[in-house]
């Protein structure tokens, strides 16, 4: 790997991005080791990316979002999506400019 995607339970995540196969890694696996400049290993047998559904909590989207298409289509519209707490940050003085 090129990267370190992995945090610990009590960190944030890194961003949820649209590449699938730069999705974070589940905390619950061994910490990553480095090798070189831009070079990680995994470390352990319990490491794997979270999940669509996991990113998409991440995410602040509902747990009842269903979303149609493969696997590496799933990770795209979450990594795309704008998580609904921002947007409603955004727009609510937008709304109350435009109001007034």
């Amino acid at each position: 790997m090129t990267r370190n995607r992995k945090r610990k339970w009590t960190e944030p995540s890194f961003t949820v991005v649209a590449q699938s196969s730069h999705v974070p890694l589940h905390p619950m696996g061994e910490p990553m080791v480095k090798i070189g400049k831009d070079n990680w290993s995994l470390n352990g047998s319990q490491n794997r990316r979270l999940s669509w559904r996991e990113c998409a909590a991440i995410q602040g989207l509902p747990s009842s979002i269903e979303i149609d298409g493969a696997l590496n289509a799933k990770y795209k519209v979450i990594g795309n999506s704008v998580p609904p707490k921002l947007a409603e940050a955004v727009a609510k003085p937008v709304v109350k400019y435009l109001q007034d």
